[in-house]
């Protein structure tokens, strides 16, 4: 029986954290305790726009060209979803706004506080070679200097984990005009206070189109390959009963 071959090395933009967990996620889980969240997260960067999730086929109504999306994982931790979900949650805050000064309060972290402050996202890996990740961090104590970091995937992963929060755990609490409860009518207040400041627009929720066409300019729902034709939705694709295998690949040899 052929040996498997070790994994081509992936370099560039192209690298994501869901191919670091399907190649070392498996192996990862069963030499790791992990949290009922941390498998979930696990298994949702790794299933994310596959097959797995099921999703849908396009045709464009011009030229015929078809195309077809997986559906997101929508996990809180999953940096290809968070994405979006960022945008949307910065374009709600801006519209809270006072016209007033605001001050931007920066504290230092107690050493002890570092390693949840290890964060690694999609835009700062570099590399995947024979299972060490390499990617970039900013050098707070050398004047902010970008270095690249190697580390065994394991630890890569274990870093990545420590930011994976339990079920229902809130990262951002509000207090003061913000708190949940009474935002509305405190900001209402405040503004009527501050006359004659226009009161601003209640935000509309922005559709995914829209949002991406903000955003990057790229127009979704338009043919990707006539630039021209609208795509019309043909088909639903069920999820396949099985989902991407996490398995690390060696190179028994």
């Amino acid at each position: 029986m052929a040996a498997a071959s070790a994994p081509a090395p992936r370099v560039g933009r192209g690298l994501e954290l869901a191919e670091i967990v399907r190649t070392h996620g498996t192996a990862y889980r069963q030499t790791h305790p992990l949290a009922r969240a941390q498998r979930r997260a696990l298994h949702a960067i790794a299933t994310c726009r596959t097959a797995a999730l099921g999703g849908h086929r396009d045709t464009c109504d011009t030229c015929g060209a078809v195309q077809i999306s997986y559906n997101s994982c929508r996990n809180r931790h999953c940096p290809k979803c968070q994405t979006l979900a960022k945008e949307r949650w910065l374009h709600a805050r801006r519209a809270e706004l006072l016209p007033v000064e605001y001050f931007h309060l920066v504290f230092t972290l107690p050493h002890t506080l570092t390693p949840l402050a290890q964060g690694n996202s999609n835009d700062r890996l570099l590399s995947l070679d024979d299972g060490i990740v390499r990617f970039r961090w900013k050098d707070y104590t050398d004047g902010n200097r970008l270095k690249v970091m190697a580390l065994d995937a394991a630890e890569f992963l274990r870093r990545f984990l420590l930011h994976v929060v339990p079920d229902g755990f809130v990262r951002i609490r509000h207090f003061g005009l913000l708190a949940n409860r009474t935002r509305h009518a405190k900001l209402a207040r405040c503004r009527e206070l501050l006359a004659p400041s226009p009161v601003p627009a209640v935000p509309l929720r922005e559709s995914l189109p829209a949002l991406m066409l903000r955003l990057t300019g790229l127009d979704i729902a338009r043919c990707v390959v006539c630039q021209q034709g609208p795509l019309r939705r043909t088909e639903i694709l069920a999820p396949t009963p099985d989902p991407p295998r996490l398995v690390a690949l060696l190179n028994t040899s």
